[in-house]
């Protein structure tokens, strides 16, 4: 049995995130010699991170927060991030999978290049984890999105 994965496109500059699926249908576990189709294999229900958030995030000792907006499609997740020492908005682009987990990149236009946001929806909705980017600051440390993850 194959696994198929996916490739999903993160923030220009980061690099491609590679889904690989989580759960396999209950006709696929049946017939192990059976050949597994595209639609056999599948990720497991999406949580659904849609609306207004804030993300909370610690830097050297300090609490910084950002206001979002994020709309999920699927796996697909995209919306705005509004730092409040850059003018307008920046693009998050990243992903929803295992029905748990998260990833966006949000690609800033100094010291800290890609700011890249990995975590867990845990069983209040609330996503926790820790972000990290590539740039010269080279910034890393836990952070919080605050925005009820919704079945």
């Amino acid at each position: 049995m194959s696994l198929n994965t996916k490739k999903i496109a993160l923030a220009s500059g980061a690099a491609a995130l590679t889904l690989v699926p989580l759960a396999v249908t209950a006709p696929a576990l049946a017939s192990a010699s059976a050949p597994v189709a595209p639609a056999a294999v599948q990720l497991a229900s999406y949580q659904q991170l849609q609306g207004r958030g804030t993300v909370t995030l610690t830097y050297e000792g300090h609490s910084y927060a950002y206001k979002v907006q994020l709309r999920q499609q699927g796996e697909l997740l995209t919306g705005t991030l509004t730092d409040t020492y850059l003018p307008g908005t920046l693009q998050v682009n990243g992903v929803v999978f295992g029905g748990k987990y998260v990833v966006f990149s949000v690609v800033y236009p100094g010291v800290q290049g890609v700011r890249t946001f990995s975590g867990t929806i845990g069983s209040h909705g609330i996503v926790k984890g820790a972000w990290s980017e590539t740039g010269s600051e080279a910034g890393s440390g836990p952070f919080t999105l605050l925005m009820a993850a919704k079945r």
